[in-house]
């Protein structure tokens, strides 16, 4: 079996599921990029983790920053939108 790891993973959409789900990334260890529809609640997470996260104001802006990214978004359309 073999492993992956990647070192900045960028995490987009950080409601109900998505914010466990960064936070759970980031006690692992990984780095992370954070956008959300609502910049607030991306900057609330952002400081609630502490070192290794930061917000990014745009999708291309997360993106470049990150070996790997994650959506965790309500439809498909949006999905497809970001």
């Amino acid at each position: 079996m073999t492993s992956t790891a990647f070192h900045t993973i960028g995490f987009i959409g950080i409601g109900h599921m998505g914010g466990p789900m960064a936070a759970c990334l980031h006690r692992a260890g990984h780095a992370l990029v954070l956008m959300d529809a609502d910049t607030q609640a991306a900057l609330k997470l952002c400081s609630d983790l502490g070192d290794r996260a930061k917000v990014a104001a745009s999708g291309a802006e997360l993106a470049a920053q990150c070996d790997a990214v994650i959506t965790m978004l309500p439809t498909s359309a949006i999905v497809r939108s970001v």
